[in-house]
C-alpha cells in the first residue's frame, strides 16, 4: 500500500552508494513518534485559532453590523476585521520574546490571550468591547503564527521537518472550514434573528448567532492552554540556554536521533546550541541593520524572508478569503443556489470552495521534503497566476452578461472552480513555505527576533491588501484587481527561480550557511 505520510523518506536524492546505510538510519529517527504527534497537535491549536478567527468573521460581520447599529459607519465595520489584524501585527513581537522566555512559555501567553479575548467577544455589550476582544485574540494569533513554526522546526527530525512544518497550514484550513460550517448552520437556524444587545438574561447570549460564531473559539483556546501543559520546551532553545541534559532528554522523547546527523553537522549543533546568547535583542537588531560580520548574511536572509511574506499577501489570498462571499455574490452565486436563503448562499458557496484545499495540503506535506521548497513554490505560484488571469477574464465578461442566464450560471460555476484551484495552489505552496523558511533559515540566537520581524511584515501586508481590496473592487472592478494579483504571482515566480535558495533536507544548523553562501543575491 501507500507509505504513510509520517514515514516518507527524505534520503532518496543521496548518492546510490550511501542509500542502504542512510535508509537504516532514517528508520531510527525519521518518523513521527506518538509523543511527537501529540506535541505537534497541541502546538498547532494556535494555528487552528488563526483559521477560526479568519473564517468566523465572514459569517458574523453582517449580524454584528446590524446588531450594533453601525450600518452607516464603514469605519467601524472595517475595524471589526482590522482590529484583529492590528493585534496580530503587535502580537508577532512574541516571536522576539520567545528567544528569552522560551517557545512554550510564549505559546502559553498566546493561549491566555485567546481565552480572554474570546470571552470578551462573546459577552460584548458594546462595539468597543467587541473590538477590544478581537484585538486581544489578534495578539494571540500573532504570537502563535510566529512561534508555532519556530517550535515545530526545532522539535522535528530533519528528515520530516518540512512535512511537520506544514501542519500549521493544515490546522488553519481546519479552523477556517470549521468556522464556515458553523456560520452556515447558524445562518440557517437564525436567518433573521439578531438577538438583543445587551441580552435580557444570561441565556440570551446563546441566542445571538454572531456571539456563537465569534465566541466558539473559546473551546479550542482552553484546549490549547491545557495541551501546552504536557508538551516540552524546544530542545534547541534549551541547548541555547545551556540546559544540555534536559535538551537531550527532550530529543530522545521526540525520537530526534543524534546519530542521524553527519559528523560535521553534529559539531555545528554543539557549537550553535551550547553558547549563551551573546547580545540582547536590541543589540542583535542593530547589528542586523548594520549588516557587518555574520549579521551581513543574516540581514540578507531576512530580506529574502520579508519578500516571501509580502509575496504571500500580495498574491491576494487573505483578501479572497475575507471577501469570498462577496466575490461569489458578484459572480451570481445567489441565483445558482436559488433554494437557499440569499444571505446564506454565499457562505454555502464559500464552504464548498474551501473544502477542496485539504487534498492540496496533504500533497504538500507528502512532497515538500522529497521535492523541496522551490519546486513546490514554482508550481503553486504558476497555478495561482493562471487561475487569477482566468478569474479576471470571467469578471470582465460578467459585466456584459445577464447573471440569471445560462451563461451567467456557467461563469458562476467556473468562478467557483477557479477560486478553488487558486486556493488549493496557495495552501500547497505559498501558504506554508514562507513561515517554514522564516523559521529554519536563521541561527538559534536570532530565530525569534527575525521571525517576529517577518511576521509583522506579513500581518501589515495582510492589513494593507485587505483594506485596499474593497476599494480596488469599487474603483476598478474585480477583473482588474485579480489581474493585479496575477502580476504579483508572476513576479514571485521569477523571485523563487533566481533568488530563493533550497533548504530541504538540510540540517537546521546548516541552513544558515546554505542561504548565506547562495550567490544569487548580492550581500547588501
Amino acid at each position: 500500500g501507500d507509505t504513510p505520510l509520517c514515514y516518507v523518506t527524505c534520503r532518496e536524492m543521496l548518492d546510490q552508494e550511501n542509500t542502504t546505510d542512510q535508509k537504516s538510519k532514517t528508520n531510527k529517527g525519521g518518523h513521527c513518534s506518538a509523543f511527537l504527534f501529540l506535541v505537534v497537535a497541541c502546538a498547532c491549536i494556535g494555528s487552528y485559532m488563526f483559521g477560526i478567527d479568519t473564517g468566523n468573521v465572514t459569517g458574523a460581520l453582517n449580524y454584528t453590523v446590524t446588531d450594533f447599529n453601525i450600518v452607516d459607519s464603514p469605519a467601524l465595520q472595517g475595524l471589526i476585521v482590522s482590529s484583529a489584524l492590528i493585534g496580530c501585527s503587535i502580537g508577532s513581537i512574541g516571536g522576539w520574546a520567545s528567544d528569552y522566555l522560551g517557545r512554550k512559555t510564549t505559546l502559553f501567553f498566546a493561549s491566555f490571550n485567546f481565552v480572554v479575548g474570546s470571552l470578551l467577544i462573546f459577552f460584548a455589550n458594546h462595539i468597543s468591547v467587541l473590538l477590544i476582544g478581537r484585538f486581544i485574540v489578534g495578539t494571540g494569533i500573532g504570537m502563535s503564527s510566529i512561534v508555532v513554526p519556530i517550535y515545530l522546526v526545532e522539535v522535528s527530525p530533519n528528515e520530516i521537518r518540512g512535512m511537520i512544518s506544514c501542519c500549521p497550514q493544515l490546522l488553519v484550513w481546519c479552523g477556517i472550514f470549521t468556522s464556515y460550517l458553523v456560520d452556515f448552520m447558524l445562518c440557517m437556524l437564525f436567518p433573521n434573528e439578531l438577538g438583543e444587545t445587551p441580552p435580557s438574561s444570561f441565556w440570551g447570549y446563546f441566542e445571538s448567532p454572531w456571539r456563537l460564531m465569534l465566541g466558539v473559539s473559546v473551546v479550542p483556546s482552553v484546549a490549547m492552554f491545557f495541551g501546552l501543559l504536557v508538551i516540552p520546551e524546544s530542545p534547541r532553545w534549551l541547548r541555547l540556554h545551556g540546559r544540555i541534559t534536559k535538551a537531550s532528554a527532550v530529543e530522545k522523547s521526540l525520537s530526534i536521533s543524534r546519530d542521524l546527523l553527519e559528523p560535521e553537522t553534529d559539531v555545528l549543533v554543539e557549537n550553535a546550541t551550547r553558547e549563551e546568547p551573546k547580545a540582547s535583542g536590541w543589540s542583535n537588531l542593530k547589528e542586523i541593520v548594520k549588516g557587518k560580520g555574520r549579521f551581513k548574511g543574516i540581514r540578507r536572509t531576512l530580506l529574502i524572508c520579508l519578500v516571501l511574506q509580502m509575496l504571500q499577501q500580495g498574491s491576494g489570498i487573505n483578501a479572497v478569503i475575507y471577501y469570498t462571499p462577496t466575490i461569489l455574490q458578484e459572480a451570481g452565486i445567489t441565483s445558482l443556489f436559488s433554494g437557499v436563503d440569499p444571505y446564506c448562499s454565499p457562505i454555502l458557496g464559500t464552504t464548498l470552495v474551501y473544502v477542496w484545499k485539504l487534498p492540496a495540503i496533504f500533497l504538500a506535506m507528502k512532497y515538500i521534503d522529497r521535492f523541496g521548497r522551490r519546486p513546490l513554490l514554482m508550481v503553486g505560484l504558476s497555478i495561482m497566476a493562471l487561475s487569477l488571469v482566468a478569474l479576471s477574464s470571467i469578471f470582465f465578461v460578467l459585466q456584459n452578461v445577464d447573471p440569471v442566464s445560462w451563461v451567467g450560471d456557467t461563469l458562476s460555476i467556473l468562478a467557483m472552480i477557479l477560486i478553488c484551484v487558486y486556493g488549493m495552489a496557495f495552501v500547497g505552496a505559498l501558504g506554508p513555505i514562507p513561515f517554514i523558511f522564516g523559521a529554519e533559515a536563521f541561527p538559534n540566537d536570532v530565530r525569534g527576533l527575525c521571525g517576529a520581524i517577518s511576521g509583522m511584515v506579513n500581518w501589515i501586508s495582510n492589513m494593507i491588501v485587505s483594506q485596499l481590496f474593497p476599494e480596488f473592487q469599487s474603483w476598478f472592478g474585480l477583473g482588474f484587481t485579480f489581474l493585479l494579483f496575477a502580476t504579483i504571482c508572476f513576479l514571485g515566480i521569477a523571485f523563487v527561480k533566481f533568488i530563493l535558495p533550497e533548504t530541504s533536507r538540510v540540517a537546521l544548523e546548516k541552513v544558515e550557511s546554505v542561504v548565506t553562501n547562495n550567490n544569487t543575491l548580492p550581500l547588501i
